[in-house]
């Protein structure tokens, strides 16, 4: 009963281990454009009659992950952005509308995030309406393969189902011992 009870526990560790690191997972995905480390790049351009500063988080971009971004302007009024990440010759993907959250803003400007979904040359392209009308700018970018998983972790990644197996038979060995334990017992009481 004390081994049923101890592996009860390890196992409700393991599950409590593998919620917080999946929490902690989603929450960088979802707060990729509020939390970072500092500019990667910063590129002054103009999007039409609007002088804009777009500051890149990344760069290059890991492909198959969300791009931060921050976009900051001068221009006085309200400014209404459609961003989009769009393949560069040669780059075969598909156009990728991206977000930004004009409540907010940091000390770069606005934050927003667009997902690269393959590694190339992409153009990030900013379509900028505001009192003066409608301008576009377009920003390129370089995307890479997201870095490897190391060696020694892949290595205990793909032992998992080996772990498990010989779990197993050092409990059903465990098990079969107990069980044959009391029948020695008894035949001894016999003779």
């Amino acid at each position: 009963m004390v081994n049923r009870n101890i592996w009860q526990f390890a196992l409700l560790i393991g599950a409590i281990a593998s919620l917080i690191i999946v929490m902690v997972v989603l929450l960088q995905v979802v707060l990729s454009p509020y939390v970072h480390g500092g500019p990667a790049r910063i590129v002054a351009t103009n999007a039409g009659p609007y002088p804009l500063k777009v500051t890149f988080y990344a760069d290059p971009a890991s492909a198959g992950y969300a791009l931060p971004f921050a976009i900051q302007s001068e221009t006085r009024g309200p400014l209404t952005y459609d961003i989009s990440a769009r393949p560069a010759k040669g780059t075969v993907g598909s156009i990728v509308h991206g977000d930004i959250n004009t409540k907010t803003t940091n000390t770069e400007g606005m934050p927003g995030s667009v997902n690269i979904t393959v590694r190339g040359n992409w153009i990030l392209h900013i379509v900028v309406a505001g009192s003066a009308g409608e301008g576009q700018a377009n920003i390129p970018f370089r995307a890479v393969a997201p870095p490897a998983i190391p060696s020694w972790l892949a290595m205990l990644i793909g032992l998992l189902p080996v772990y498990g197996i010989v779990i197993f038979l050092l409990v059903q060995s465990k098990r079969n011992l107990q069980r044959s334990a009391p029948e020695h017992r008894l035949s001894r009481s016999l003779l």
